[in-house]
């Protein structure tokens, strides 16, 4: 389950990156004033929004900003599905010692 998830992920994020890069080469409308003047509004929504104005900024953001803000939340989204399956091997072993001991129990 959890290495589906991971891909479905990376996929995701790569994907985005991807589509970014293509409305940035597609778009030619905008001045370099006006981006860099709207940077400060849309910076918060670049991962959430596909407007042409966003995809722009976020080209002008960096694309290495963007790819290390989303490597860092792959890493986060890694980081805490690794978390959750060693707490389930916790629970499940905690819950095998509990079944081990109330068969002995149950013995004597």
């Amino acid at each position: 389950m959890y290495p589906d998830v991971l891909e479905a992920l990376e996929k995701k994020l790569k994907s985005k990156i991807k589509k970014i890069y293509e409305h940035i080469i597609k778009a030619k409308t905008n001045t370099i004033v006006e981006l860099f003047s709207s940077l400060r509004v849309f910076t918060p929504f670049l991962l959430f929004c596909n407007c042409r104005l966003c995809n722009l900024s976020a080209f002008f953001l960096s694309g290495f900003y963007i790819e290390e803000k989303l490597k860092n939340l792959l890493q986060k989204k890694t980081i805490k599905l690794l978390e959750l399956a060693e707490e389930e091997r916790r629970l499940q072993r905690s819950i095998k010692e509990e079944q081990i001991l109330k068969q002995v129990q149950d013995r004597f």
